[in-house]
């Protein structure tokens, strides 16, 4: 039933503080009630977007296309409230008519029980980290607009957002850039939406498919013109090189903006995550799966060869939106923090110290939303924020075998800038416009030593360490690095040398997304070592 699928945001016109809620004298009761209420409110819902922009003079439209289009019952959620808390966020009171996304939000005014506002959101694709949503179809009632209801909305929405797990929240306007930066949205490249149909494709599969899309379109609109057929003037089929959304677009409206150009808009929700403890023996299996790849790719060749590796174990946490160098220092500051408190010298206060990162870069002029493009702002807020003991060096001097394999025995970790492919997460080369922070955790050997016992891997001992010298070099094969990065809680593992050639060609970043900013890209060459904590 269709009011089993709606959430329901309430607020009190007159009041804020007093939140509609149904009675619980008689459930019987109350169900009924409460699905009356919901079919008046998804009503008055249509009629709202339909007055903001009109479908043919109906609501139907939008009561059959945009409200009623929900996800499944199964899958829904009930959103606890605590009545005994005095200091009940906004949060708590978001109805429990929620089962997932798309899904239709309603803003009812509690004196009258009637529908004044509406929002929906929807899941979107967001390719540099984290989970996104797009709030669509947003209108409050117009004799109620300019009462800080728009705000509200937007704050409910934005709480459920967050509540459902996503990070970013995006959306698109015309006319009211001023009021979304107000409420701390910022311009942004557009992304793609989600429906049902097309979640289990990734990204580039969806762009392909809405750039074949496209193709088609335009074809018939050639073969229109030619027979003299036409188009609707509000047709809003994308025109050649621009992209379909891959849901319902609010259509143009009537108040002589149809000319004004789509503006995008996001906002981030949340900082960051907790980290995961990645296994041991999860780590030496993917290493063990490359080493394999590596003997097959050979045809058998050097089969009998053994692998020596050295890896720390650092905890992963995911990057969220392109905070990938952010993410780095505080996955190696809580490396070293463990490692601290197992010898017995950390403080048991101290992990709970740290700033936010993000805040503390954006104070400083080195970030907007996270991403940080020179090595040396990454090192300093290492340096001053984060407590590490850490240097800037260059990649050709530092970034050698046996370099590597000494900090990594002291317990220390790089960090190292590289071109990221977007779908191996290897690295690659873009000139820097995929530029990516990852954590140095491993070096691995492919001797030409026989392997003892057919045993593949093996730690790499004192004895190994020999190989890294010069003299032994004629003794490997081939140098892998493994490297701990935000995007995957999967290391990537690749030849040594693919680093270095990677970070030797970032030279400029991705303009379109990041518009030619006032940031400079500094991180050819450029390698940050990671010795400690700092002692005070």
């Amino acid at each position: 039933m269709i009011v089993s699928l709606i959430s329901c945001l309430t607020i009190v016109a007159n009041g804020i503080d007093q939140p509609f809620e149904p009675h619980d004298d008689d459930d019987d009761d109350n169900e009924a009630t409460t699905a009356n209420n919901i079919t008046k409110w998804l009503e008055q819902a249509a009629e709202l977007l339909n007055h903001q922009w009109p479908r043919g003079g109906s609501a139907n439209f939008y009561k059959e296309k945009v409200i009623n289009e929900q996800p499944p019952l199964s899958n829904r959620q009930q959103q606890p409230n605590d009545d005994d808390d005095d200091d009940n966020d906004d949060s708590s009171r978001i109805s429990a008519f929620f089962c997932g996304l798309p899904s239709s939000y309603v803003l009812i005014q509690n004196e009258t029980k009637d529908c004044i506002g509406h929002g929906r959101l929807t899941e979107c694709f967001e390719s540099a980290g984290g989970n996104a949503a797009a709030v669509t179809f947003i209108v409050i009632h117009s004799t109620k607009q300019y009462h800080g209801f728009g705000r509200k909305l937007m704050a409910l929405l934005e709480q459920e957002a967050e509540r459902l797990g996503y990070h970013y929240i995006y959306l698109w306007t015309k006319t009211a850039i001023g009021f979304y930066e107000k409420i701390g949205y910022a311009e942004c490249q557009r992304v793609s939406l989600k429906r049902a149909c097309l979640k289990k494709l990734v990204t580039e599969q969806v762009e392909s498919l809405e750039a074949l899309l496209v193709k088609r379109r335009s074809k018939i609109n050639m073969a229109s013109n030619k027979t003299g057929s036409g188009t609707r003037k509000n047709d809003s089929l994308p025109t050649v090189g621009k992209k379909k959304e891959t849901i319902l677009l609010p259509p143009d409206d009537d108040n002589g903006n149809n000319d004004l150009p789509d503006v995008w808009m996001k906002k981030r929700l949340v900082e960051q995550v907790g980290s995961i403890h990645v296994p041991m023996d999860q780590r030496i299996s993917e290493l063990e799966e490359v080493a394999n790849e590596v003997l097959a790719t050979n045809n058998g060749q050097n089969s009998s060869n053994s692998w020596y590796y050295r890896i720390v174990s650092i905890p992963w946490q995911a990057q969220i939106g392109p905070s990938c160098g952010l993410a780095a220092l505080r996955m190696v500051r809580e490396y070293f923090m463990a490692s601290e408190k197992m010898s017995g010298d950390g403080e048991e206060e101290q992990e709970d110290q740290l700033p936010s990162l993000l805040q503390e870069a954006q104070e400083r002029g080195f970030t907007q939303d996270g991403e940080i493009f020179d090595a040396n702002h990454l090192k300093e807020m290492a340096v001053t924020v984060c407590g590490i003991d850490s240097e800037i060096s260059s990649v050709p001097d530092e970034l050698t075998p046996s370099k590597v394999n000494a900090v990594l025995a002291k317990g220390g970790v790089f960090i190292l800038p590289y071109d990221s492919n977007g779908k191996t997460k290897l690295p690659g080369k873009s000139s820097g416009q995929k530029a990516h922070y990852g954590i140095i955790v491993g070096i691995a050997l492919m001797s030409e030593e026989a392997a003892v016992a057919g045993k593949l891997l093996q730690p790499l001992s004192v004895e190994q360490e020999k190989l890294l010298d010069g003299d032994s070099g004629d003794r490997i094969s081939q140098v892998y690095l493994m490297v701990q990065h935000g995007l995957s809680p999967n290391l990537s593992i690749a030849p040594w040398s693919a680093f270095i050639e990677s970070n030797a060609q970032l030279i400029c970043f991705d303009e379109n997304k990041f518009g030619s900013a006032k940031f400079k890209l500094d991180l050819k060459d450029r390698i940050i070592v990671c010795k400690g904590l700092q002692q005070s």
